[in-house]
């Protein structure tokens, strides 16, 4: 009975198919119910195919299109629009004919109100029917001012060829698309097939565009994610290129609180490796704390970013942040704020660089690195606090152990979370001092007594504080 009625209300004429299907994004609109298909539950493929063969049928309608014309193009189309436009393609007598007409409707919209997908479709479909027409549309294309900021992303409507790059770059160089728009070349692996030397001129050249670094930025990484997917390791020239888009990041001209700092930090360390990148890597590590000196971008605006430098070139970017006195002040903000809700990339480190680093500048750097890094890592499920291995080798080698136990110590009192729970952290944070109360020096004996009494009486504290919370909200409910 339900399924007679789901039937007797499905749209029949060609009109209401159109509007079901295209613009209310009713995907079962078409498709016979009750029929169930294991490799497609929700019907996904099939209504694809259904938007297809209604394009097809619709461009021989000329009706039905005169009435859907500018709807077609506007953002009322909805996921659904590519294949009916693919199906517009494929169906229609004239396609140079029809695709004049869809984009004259297209150049009638708004422009915040236009969606392409129909027009991307459409390119698609003909790629299959006539790739000469295909190709003679997209160089008009390219200068037509109906379509040219739009051209990028009709240009990926399909898999890239030699010419396609060609006129990419000849896109670039005349400027008519804005660089957003070539964002389109990071969506389904658009670059697999672009020759190496020819995909490096075409992102520096898109870099080269007003707000084109970081979209350049965002091509590669995308080809850097592919090349590691399908072997692990990424080609030379891809690397080649990632360095050059390196040493052009600024990032004083970077917004703040950039959404792109992934993509960066993977090229970093796709590319910066070995002594070739120690270079830029020190570059970009300047850059950055530069930038924040003249309060042009935030300290924690780039966490993946200096993660990925730590990780790759770790001892020149310690000696840019932390070794130069000159930008300590700065280096320290920049860790502290990149990694206070993340994994410290310092404590990654491997311990014979750690002693390197620190042997260059023993008084200084043994203190300044134990204020970085985390110093232990709490008790968890039965087990007890305990040093990480990181402040275990600066607390065995340091030769001023007083100083790095400090800081050490300033980390035991945590900042976040509910009074009962800072009381037991603090409590199980202090038994690590045990192993100093009979330390060889005395100095250090008596600051581990004294420390232990004020992070007990702070843990006191915190119980105190905690029973007071809980009796007055308990009084609020008398």
């Amino acid at each position: 009975m339900l399924l007679k009625l789901e039937a007797h209300l499905r749209p029949t004429d060609l009109l209401s198919k159109v509007e079901a299907l295209i613009f209310r994004n009713d995907h079962d609109a078409g498709i016979e119910p009750g029929v169930e298909d294991k490799d497609d539950p929700y019907g996904l493929n099939r209504a694809n195919t259904k938007a297809v063969e209604l394009g097809e049928i619709v461009a021989g309608d000329k009706s039905v299109l005169e009435v859907n014309s500018s709807r077609l193009v506007s953002n009322e189309a909805k996921w659904l629009a590519w294949s009916f436009g693919r199906g517009l393609a494929k169906g229609c007598d004239d396609p140079n004919e029809l695709w004049e007409y869809l984009v004259g409707h297209f150049a009638a919209v708004p422009v915040e109100g236009r969606n392409a997908s129909v027009l991307r479709g459409y390119l698609n479909g003909l790629h299959d029917r006539d790739k000469k027409l295909l190709s003679d549309i997209l160089n008009r294309a390219v200068v037509d001012e109906r379509v040219s900021a739009w051209y990028p992303a009709l240009q990926v409507s399909f898999d890239l060829g030699a010419e396609d790059v060609r006129r990419l770059r000849q896109a670039v160089i005349l400027g008519k698309a804005p660089a957003h728009m070539y964002g389109q070349l990071k969506v389904g692996r658009a670059t697999d097939q672009i020759e190496p030397e020819q995909l490096k001129a075409l992102v520096l050249e898109i870099a080269d565009l007003p707000d084109g670094q970081e979209i350049a930025e965002g091509i590669l990484s995308m080809k850097i994610h592919a090349e590691e997917a399908s072997g692990g390791t990424c080609n030379p020239s891809t690397i080649e290129i990632g360095r050059e888009l390196l040493v052009r990041v600024d990032f004083e001209a970077r917004s703040k609180g950039s959404h792109d700092d992934y993509e960066l930090g993977q090229i970093i360390g796709a590319c910066l490796g070995g002594t070739a990148g120690a270079e830029i890597a020190i570059g970009l590590s300047q850059n950055m704390v530069t930038s924040m000196s003249k309060r042009r971008t935030y300290s924690f605006s780039h966490p993946g970013a200096l993660g990925s430098l730590l990780a790759v070139q770790p001892l020149q970017v310690l000696d840019v942040l932390l070794g130069n006195a000159a930008n300590r002040k700065w280096g320290k903000m920049l860790i502290e704020d990149s990694f206070q809700h993340r994994s410290n990339a310092l404590n990654d480190i491997p311990e014979n660089g750690l002693l390197s680093w620190c042997d260059k500048e023993p008084a200084v750097r043994y203190v300044v690195l134990a204020g970085m890094i985390d110093a232990f890592v709490d008790a968890r499920e039965g087990a007890v606090a305990n040093w990480t291995s990181s402040a275990r080798f600066l607390l065995d080698n340091a030769p001023d152990k007083l100083s790095v136990l400090r800081e050490f110590v300033s980390q035991m009192a945590p900042v976040f979370g509910s009074r009962g729970e800072l009381a037991g952290a603090i409590e199980d944070r202090t038994q690590l001092l045990d192993e100093f109360l009979s330390d060889p020096e005395e100095e250090v004996r008596a600051f581990a007594l004294e420390a232990k009494d004020k992070l007990h009486l702070r843990a006191e504290q915190e119980r105190e504080w905690a029973a007071a919370d809980a009796h007055s909200r308990d009084e609020r409910f008398e």
